[in-house]
Formats: C-alpha cells, sequence, structure tokens
C-alpha cells in the first residue's frame, strides 16, 4: 500500500470542513493565525480587467506521478509565487486555490501566473501542507475555482502540462465528452456507469481512486484504515471496479468504497443526494483531461493491452 494514500482519501475534505481555515495549533499565537475572512478579501482568482488569454506557448510544466501498475495518480504544477518556485497539487476536489505557509507570514495574497494569466491566490497557514510523491514540499493548491469564471483547466498528462485558457477549444478528436453540473463550486460529472449502476460522481482529481459509499461488501476486498483531509478516522475496502464513460468500452479500474465517511456524505447530502462518491485520477487514463463548468473531455487509451 503506498504510503501517501492517507492524505489524499479526500481532497473534498479539507473544504467541507472550510478550505481557506487555518489549521489552529496550541504553539501558535492567534495574531498569526489567518482567519477564513482573509480568503474573502483577497482579489479575483481570475484578472477580469484582463483581455482573454492569447495564444500561449508557455504552459506550466506538470508532474504527473504514476502508481505501481502505470495509473496517473497525483499532479503538481510547477509555478512561481511570492518569488519562489514551488509544487502546486492540481486537486478539483478543493474549493479554492492557494498558496501555503507553515511559519510567519504577513501578506493575504501572492500573485502567479497561468498559462499567461496573472493570477491573485491567497495564502493560508497550513502546519502540514505536504509533499510530492517524491518528497518534494508541496507550495500551495489549484482547485475547482479555476473554472469558476468560465475558464478550461487543461492537463496533457502525455506532455506534462498544464494550460489554463478562456474560451474553451475544440473537443480533439477521438475524446470523450462528460456532462459537468456545476453546483455550488463542485464539479459534478454524469454519464458515468460503475458495475452497470448509472452514477453521478464528483470530479476530484485531488484524490486517487474512484470512491463510492455503498454499504455492500464485494469480493476479495483489500481493508485499509486511515483517515479523511479532516484527520478523521474512515475505512476503505479496495478492489477493481467496471467504469464505462459516456457509453465506450468499459474498463477495470481502481474502485475504493466505504460504509461510512461523514464528510463525504455531507457533501452528498449538501449536493441533493444524487452523487455516489468521488471520480479520481486513476480512473482518468494517461493522455489528457480537460474541465469545465460544463464538461469533462478524456483522451483514453485503447482497452488493450493496457486500459489505463
Amino acid at each position: 500500500m503506498r504510503s501517501f494514500v492517507a492524505p489524499m482519501v479526500l481532497a473534498v475534505v479539507a473544504c467541507v470542513a472550510g478550505c481557506g481555515a487555518v489549521e489552529s495549533s496550541p504553539e501558535a499565537p492567534p495574531e498569526e493565525l489567518w482567519a477564513s475572512a482573509h480568503a474573502r478579501k483577497t482579489p479575483s482568482m481570475w484578472d477580469n480587467r484582463a483581455q482573454p488569454a492569447p495564444a500561449c506557448e508557455q504552459p506550466s510544466p506538470l508532474l504527473v506521478h504514476h502508481d505501481d501498475a502505470g495509473r496517473v495518480d497525483r499532479l503538481h504544477a510547477r509555478l512561481t509565487a511570492r518569488g519562489l518556485l514551488g509544487n502546486y497539487l492540481v486537486d478539483t476536489g478543493s474549493l479554492k486555490s492557494f498558496v501555503t505557509h507553515s511559519g510567519e507570514e504577513r501578506r493575504e495574497s501572492a500573485s502567479t501566473v497561468i498559462f499567461c494569466q496573472s493570477t491573485t491566490l491567497p495564502i493560508i497557514a497550513r502546519l502540514r501542507p505536504g509533499t510530492t510523491p517524491n518528497g518534494e514540499p508541496q507550495a500551495g493548491v489549484l482547485g475547482s475555482d479555476l473554472v469558476a469564471h468560465g475558464a478550461v483547466l487543461d492537463l496533457d498528462l502525455a506532455r506534462g502540462t498544464l494550460s489554463w485558457y478562456q474560451p474553451a477549444r475544440e473537443v480533439p478528436a477521438g475524446a470523450i465528452v462528460l456532462p459537468i453540473e456545476y453546483r455550488n463550486g463542485w464539479l459534478v460529472a454524469s454519464g458515468i456507469k460503475v458495475q452497470g449502476r448509472d452514477v453521478k460522481l464528483v470530479v476530484d482529481t485531488g484524490a486517487s481512486n474512484v470512491i463510492l459509499v455503498d454499504e455492500v461488501p464485494r469480493a476479495n476486498e483489500v481493508r485499509e484504515d486511515t483517515v479523511d483531509g479532516t484527520a478523521s478516522p474512515i475505512t476503505l475496502y479496495h478492489g477493481d471496479g467496471e467504469v464505462t464513460f459516456a457509453g465506450d468500452v468499459t474498463r477495470r479500474v481502481p474502485v475504493d468504497r466505504t460504509d461510512a465517511f461523514p464528510t463525504l456524505e455531507g457533501l452528498i447530502a449538501n449536493l441533493g443526494g444524487d452523487v455516489a462518491g468521488l471520480l479520481g485520477l486513476t480512473s482518468l487514463g494517461r493522455e489528457r483531461i480537460i474541465l469545465s463548468r460544463e464538461s469533462l473531455i478524456l483522451l483514453l487509451p485503447p482497452v488493450s493491452p493496457n486500459p489505463l
């Protein structure tokens, strides 16, 4: 079992609990902690004064990590903010993008550039900002607010680049297109079948696998007792499952089950109760992911010999 599974169980959890809130610590004096109100005062994620993004030949480098089976299970963009080059987790299970710090920091926001677009991110205290799978420090998070203003998040996994542009471009030939519903900042995808059942799932690029809330055990499950993004204990049951996108061929991918996940269940209830769980990275292929408020576009390899 990979040692970094637990922190990735549900990136969504951190924002359900209050994305932008500070992780409190008895060692940190109150005057050095950022309240969530600071995030509300920071400038807009997308600079409304700017013109639509020009053609840009300098996409951000994207660090693409693969699991032991060769599936993509973690993404970090390389950005410069506060004059520092850092690794930013690409996590659409987080409602907010932000820069982290674990020491003294007096500024409320930092400027960066993503695919020719000048952008301002809030600076948020994190006592445990996390690391990449290679052990490098994690400087922040790029969340679902990247698509909140009609922009497109284009993750070219094969080339290792991240692009962010507006408006959407043409759909690549041979791509699979899933509808997206934008619900209070969450990206809910439909047109998905898991084990032959039609489901809606929150697109969460900060989670490794598909995660379903389901009390029915499956054969050959592997149990893991872990914690979610709020450090609350949960139990996952790992296994493989059949997933079909938009009527395309059925693929076998990792599908995790949990019979009790209070934070995720709370999110599902807030979204209307018709969402079954999370759509994680290992189900989304190794080629390209294009995400907007209206659609999830995937370039997937042939099923044989190695589907994902």
